[in-house]
């Protein structure tokens, strides 16, 4: 699978996000973790706050990864791209 710069900046900061819930995610911070641009990724949360998506992302993303420990993945009993529901080409 292969994703536009917009749509893979865009899974980066919704993962990030989701990962630490309970956490202050700056532009900066999560800009410098993934060595992207701060402008860039910017305008992505602007387009996904307008839209709606930051606070329903999250909060599904967490719902789908609540269900599972970090055992299950690494014991094999589960494909993180099932998790995902991500289809491998």
């Amino acid at each position: 699978m292969r994703l536009n710069q917009h749509s893979d900046y865009a899974l980066r900061l919704l993962m990030q996000l989701g990962a630490n819930p309970n956490a202050l995610c700056t532009i900066a911070d999560i800009a410098a973790r993934y060595g992207i641009s701060k402008n860039h990724l910017m305008k992505v949360a602007n387009t996904l706050g307008r839209k709606g998506i930051l606070a329903e992302a999250t909060e599904a993303f967490m719902a789908v990864l609540d269900k599972y420990t970090v055992a299950d993945l690494v014991e094999g009993n589960i494909a993180l791209h099932d998790i995902l529901i991500l289809e491998i080409a």
